[in-house]
């Protein structure tokens, strides 16, 4: 069962598409990598400021005067990320921490208003940030933010990138084989029927030619698809004509001496008498005293005697077995048709010479017929003796 839609059937176009498909998606990629260490650097330090004014925050609403801040920040819930808190004077020394806050911290620099993560500690579980407090001078708060709640963030801003470029894939991938069916299919389908229906047809081929004005390589192509067919058409016809030519000529003349046979000469007396040309026949038959497996080679030369000199007015044709006739075509007295009868059949009086160098001698009978037929000549000539 074939599919309703030749696109989904064109190799080529899915060769294309494959392809399309194949770079966008190299490309995208290759982008997305990047855009994802991006995200979660991001991620991480908008996590850490969250987390800072979250804290800060609670600081304010909770510690009264007189509180410690490392007392104070036991109190603070845990959540969102948050994996637990610690308290730093300047130098560095550990005043407290919540519970998970394990880590021992030194630090390098000082701790700025920003929270900012602090890139030499690595632990497994969680990252850790630090800011210098607003509730209480010359402290510094270390966050731990769970390494989890980063990458399920990342994780789902990934998900929404490859759904995102899965859209812009099928989308482009859609569009380029929507473009391929119009732009390339199917003028290569017209093509290849105008071809088809062309080769089935050769004698009208030309008739198959497509109409375009696109001058892009499709426009080309299809210019030189007619060139073709007008060439195919030209070409069948020529053939034509020189097979009809070769079956006319064949049915004219004969295979043994190449001569016109009865037929051509017929052809050209009715065209002549049409004419009022005057026409002398002359209808000789040649007798060849039992020869038989050399008759063709003797038939061959007595042919090429009364063809030989080829002039206009002289019309020689074979009949068939051993008669030949020559049509003499023009002006003449009737007391001269003895001796052009004479002069036409001369060539035929000297000896043949036949296998092995031997010479035959032939006889021949002649009977002459004028255009108006009013007189009949019979002539018996005699060869000369050897």
């Amino acid at each position: 069962m074939s599919t309703p839609l030749p696109l989904l059937r064109c190799r080529i176009c899915w060769l294309i598409t494959l392809a399309v498909f194949t770079f966008l998606v190299l490309i995208e990629s290759i982008i997305l990598i990047p855009s994802v260490t991006r995200f979660k650097e991001r991620e991480l330090q908008n996590t850490a400021l969250e987390i800072q004014n979250s804290v800060e925050n609670r600081l304010a609403q909770t510690i009264r005067p007189g509180d410690k801040l490392e007392e104070a920040i036991t109190h603070i819930s845990l959540q969102d990320g948050l994996k637990g808190l610690a308290v730093y004077n300047a130098s560095g020394k550990l005043l407290g921490r919540t519970k998970g806050m394990t880590d021992t911290i030194k630090f390098k620099g000082k701790a700025e208003a920003v929270a900012r993560p602090l890139t030499e500690i690595i632990a497994n579980d969680k990252y850790h940030v630090y800011w210098e407090s607003r509730s209480a001078d010359s402290l510094i708060i270390v966050a731990g933010i769970s390494k989890n709640f980063i990458q399920n963030n990342t994780n789902q801003y990934i998900i929404r990138i490859i759904g995102l470029i899965i859209l812009i894939v099928i989308v482009v991938t859609l569009g380029t084989m929507l473009v391929l069916d119009t732009a390339v299919l199917r003028p290569l389908i017209r093509v290849k029927n105008s071809l088809q229906a062309a080769g089935d047809s050769e004698e009208r081929a030309d008739q198959y030619k497509l109409q375009t004005s696109r001058q892009d390589e499709i426009g080309e192509l299809i210019h030189a698809h007619n060139e073709l067919l007008d060439k195919i058409t030209a070409s069948y016809r020529r053939i034509k004509e020189l097979a009809d030519e070769k079956i006319s000529y064949h049915a004219r003349h004969d295979s043994n001496t190449g001569l016109p046979n009865q037929m051509a000469l017929e052809e050209r007396l009715d065209d002549e008498l049409e004419h009022n040309h005057n026409v002398i026949l002359i209808q000789i038959e040649y007798f060849n005293f039992g020869l038989t497996e050399k008759d063709s080679q003797l038939t061959q030369q007595i042919a090429k005697r009364l063809s030989n000199p080829i002039q206009p007015n002289i019309f020689c044709a074979r009949l068939g077995g051993n008669s030949f006739a020559i049509a003499y075509i023009g002006n003449y007295r009737a007391e001269a048709i003895d001796a052009i009868v004479e002069d036409l059949i001369e060539p035929t009086k000297n000896p043949f010479a036949l296998f092995n160098n031997t010479s035959h001698i032939i006889n021949i009978k002649a009977g002459v017929t004028v255009s108006d037929r009013s007189k009949l000549h019979v002539v018996t000539c005699s060869p000369k003796p050897q």
